[in-house]
């Protein structure tokens, strides 16, 4: 009993973390931003340790025009994470594009690169590095 309970209790969280990320995305596709960030920081409640409702998270605040909100969900998805090169590429992403720091991009790209050579980032890098050659 105690142990089905315990392992209902480790896999319920993420699962419905899950959910609240796919809904913030079809709320974002609707065109509901502020419904979309309500259940992207639902998620980020469930399952704090996960990148993916940070980077809805993220996602949303953009839509909604708070850029300094979007970067913070970023860097709190790779303080959760410091390993993993999916959260430094989306961090990474956002800089170039949202927030217009190439400089500082090719900084998260070149880290999320260090920790996955075959990721995205590698072929970010040598885009950002070409654009910073060129001032």
């Amino acid at each position: 009993g105690l142990l089905l309970l315990g392992v209902l209790a480790s896999l319920v969280p993420p699962w419905l973390a899950d959910r609240r990320v796919d809904g913030a995305y079809a709320e974002l596709a609707a065109g509901d931003a502020s419904r979309a960030a309500a259940l992207a920081d639902q998620a980020t409640d469930l399952h704090p340790l996960a990148i993916e409702p940070w980077v809805a998270r993220s996602e949303t605040a953009v839509a909604l025009g708070d850029i300094r909100e979007a970067r913070r969900a970023l860097v709190r998805a790779v303080e959760v994470q410091p390993l993993n090169a999916e959260a430094w590429h989306a961090l990474s992403v956002f800089e170039d594009s949202v927030a217009g720091r190439p400089d500082v991009a090719l900084a998260y790209a070149r880290r999320a690169l260090e920790l996955d050579r075959f990721g995205p980032a590698a072929a970010l890098v040598p885009d950002l590095e070409a654009r910073a050659r060129q001032g």
